[in-house]
Order: structure tokens, then C-alpha cells, then sequence
């Protein structure tokens, strides 16, 4: 058993990869060499600094936030490929039932695990029974092409606190951590809304973490960046509105209005940055730099960083621009 005490995500994403690195047993699977620990336990205490910012990891940080809302919304649809067209593998017929979102709110066409959950936790503040099933083996046992890496996870409440643990089968610590920690911590965010009780402890159980051999060399630089700007996932969601102001966020960064900016503008602070992130990559995706750095200036937290990261790695026309 591997267990890491962090303060954050930061610290756990830099704590984890080294030790794969220097503890690791070496395995192939397909042709690629795979680097693995198992099991691993890891405790967050800081939840609410949620979002990864991490030097020489290059994410792109509008799909972070586009995965994170298509799944709080359970969503299957196929505008998610907007954002990562890679996604593209894993829809059937332009949808993806095996989501995260879809069976956390949706299960079995019919049960959202969410509001049952807050019911119970409501009624009983002391219950062991807060468990939110992701895995399904009537399907998931038939190795389809998409198979959630969450299986369950489980929420309680102790000394008028809530704390969230969430079991993997398997986790990509570099592809898939720092998009699954956002979304997850993002989750616990919304639950501790609903509840109107304070987020306390975050823990991310691992049966395997994995480190692939194509990111063997850029993990070997990982270190914190210092930045004045927030990694809180400040959500602001009232607990009588939660998901109506969720469905109103996604409903922005789908259709992309034209008074988009202005609209950001006038929601808390976490979602306008998140609303203008996501306009940002679109303008970038169709070659309106002038606007894309624009709206990137606007945003007050480390997506706004993160876009120098992203660019610089996976698109270096627009970062020449960004950087000038």
C-alpha cells in the first residue's frame, strides 16, 4: 500500500508521479511500457484548491471545465468532441451512455444518485450508506470501448464536515488525473452546496496508478509553479438552484452566444473564468487570436496560465501572438 498526505492537488499529482517513477514496476501492454504502483490511497485536505497547475503538465484547460459541466449535467451528447476530439473514439450514434455524469445522475435511465444521496444525508447526517455506484457489470464486464475508470465513491459526514472518497480501477496519473481530480472535487463541491455543510476531507483510492512510457521524459521537470492567481474551484451554487445554474453554464459554453463576454460577466467569478476559457479555446479553434486573447486577459484565475502552458506545447502560431 502507497499512501500520500497532501495539502493539495498539486502536491499529490507531484508526489504520486515521482514515486512511480522511482518505485514503479515496469509492465507492457499492447507494445507500451507502463510504469505502475498499487494500491494507492491519497489524502487531500486542501478540496477546494482543485484545479492542477503544475509546471510541464500542458493541459487544455477548456475541456477540463467542458468535462467537468458535461458531466454534472449527465450528459451523453456529442458536443463534449467540441473540446477533445479524441473523445470521438469512445460515442456510439453520437452519444456516450457509459459517462460519468449519466450514471451518477442518470442510473438506469431513471435514478439520480445525487439527490437520493443528499436526501439520506439529510435524514441521517451519521449514515455509512452514502455510496454513489459508477461501475455497472452488466455492460462494463463485456469490454466495450469506454469503461469509466470511477467505480464508486462514497461521501460522510463527520464533526459537521462532509468528506469524499472516490475508488479506481485504474488511474493515468498524468493523462487523467488532473482532468478526474477537477471533476471530482468539482462534484464534492456541488454536494457540499446541496447540503449547506463544509467540505472537509478528499480521498482518491487507486487500485493501480500508471505513468505510460510516452510521458516517461516530460514527467521528469514536474515541480509547483508559484502564481498569485486562484486554483479554487469556488462554485457559488445556491442549494435551492444548484443544477438550474448548471444547465444555464453548459447551455453558454455549447452555444456560445454572441454577447457571451457580457453574459460571463454577471455569474460568480470561478464560472465567469470558466465561460471565458471556453470562448477562448472556440476563437482560437477558428483563428480569431485578437478576440481569444482578449477574453484569455480577462480571466482571474490559472486558466489563464494554463492557456500559455496548452499553447505553447500544442499550438505555438497562437502562442507566438499570446506571448508577444
Amino acid at each position: 500500500m502507497y499512501y500520500f498526505e497532501c495539502e493539495d492537488v498539486n502536491e499529490a499529482f507531484i508526489n504520486v508521479i515521482q514515486r512511480i517513477k522511482s518505485d514503479g514496476s515496469e509492465i507492457s501492454k499492447q507494445q507500451t511500457k507502463i510504469k505502475e504502483i498499487y494500491p494507492v490511497a491519497i489524502r487531500i485536505k486542501n478540496p477546494e484548491t482543485g484545479i492542477l497547475y503544475v509546471k510541464n503538465r500542458s493541459y487544455n484547460p477548456a475541456f477540463m471545465i467542458a468535462e467537468t459541466l458535461w458531466n454534472l449535467t449527465a450528459q451523453t451528447e456529442h458536443w463534449l468532441v467540441n473540446y477533445n476530439q479524441k473523445y470521438n473514439t469512445y460515442f456510439t450514434n453520437g452519444k456516450l451512455l457509459a459517462g460519468y455524469g449519466n450514471r451518477i445522475f442518470n442510473w438506469k435511465d431513471e435514478v439520480n444518485q445525487i439527490t437520493k444521496l443528499v436526501d439520506l444525508l439529510r435524514k441521517n447526517p451519521l449514515s455509512q450508506h452514502g455510496t454513489i455506484i459508477v461501475t455497472d457489470p452488466s455492460s462494463d464486464l463485456d469490454n466495450p470501448i469506454f469503461v469509466p475508470c470511477i467505480t464508486l465513491i462514497k461521501f460522510r459526514i463527520r464533526e459537521n464536515r462532509l468528506h469524499m472518497s472516490t475508488f479506481m480501477r485504474a488511474q493515468d496519473m498524468w493523462l487523467g488525473f488532473p482532468y478526474d481530480a477537477h471533476l471530482l472535487l468539482s462534484l464534492f463541491q456541488l454536494v457540499s452546496s446541496l447540503l449547506e455543510i463544509r467540505m472537509g476531507d478528499y480521498y482518491h483510492y487507486c487500485d493501480v496508478a500508471r505513468l505510460y512510457e510516452r510521458n516517461y521524459i516530460e514527467s521528469e521537470e514536474i515541480a509547483r509553479f508559484d502564481t498569485t492567481l486562484s486554483r479554487n474551484i469556488s462554485m457559488e451554487l445556491d442549494a435551492n438552484s444548484a443544477f438550474e445554474s448548471l444547465e444555464r453554464y453548459k447551455y453558454l459554453i455549447v452555444n456560445l452566444p454572441e454577447n457571451l463576454m457580457r453574459l460571463a460577466d454577471k455569474v460568480p467569478e470561478y464560472w465567469a473564468n470558466s465561460i471565458k476559457t471556453c470562448y477562448a479555446y472556440n476563437l482560437i479553434k477558428r483563428g480569431n487570436f485578437e478576440l481569444a486573447i482578449d477574453a484569455i486577459n480577462s480571466i482571474s484565475n490559472v486558466f489563464k496560465d494554463q492557456f500559455f502552458n496548452w499553447s505553447r506545447k500544442y499550438d505555438p502560431t497562437f502562442y507566438r501572438r499570446l506571448i508577444k
